[in-house]
């Protein structure tokens, strides 16, 4: 049996720690860091869709939710007076 080493590129979000993740759960590696990101930020799927902002930090899709949220003034957990102006 002979040993190779190479080297690889896995992308953790710079928001939160979360190491990205495919579909059936395992640690996707990638050949380099631009393949990386080329990968997850074409994403279709929500959760999987990773932003890179303008400073070069990776967002998973629940981060880049998060500041947008923020961004536009929204406040997590925040509800909508029911009728009658009260809230619930």
């Amino acid at each position: 049996m002979s040993i190779q080493e190479h080297r690889c590129a896995t992308l953790r979000c710079d928001g939160c720690g979360e190491q990205w993740q495919a579909e059936d759960g395992w640690t996707r590696h990638w050949s380099t860091v631009e393949e990386a990101r080329a990968d997850v930020t074409s994403s279709t799927d929500r959760y999987h869709r990773w932003q890179v902002t303008d400073d070069g930090k990776d967002l998973c899709g629940r981060c880049v939710t998060r500041r947008d949220h923020e961004a536009s003034g929204h406040v997590a957990g925040a509800r909508a007076p029911a009728q009658g102006g009260e809230s619930r």
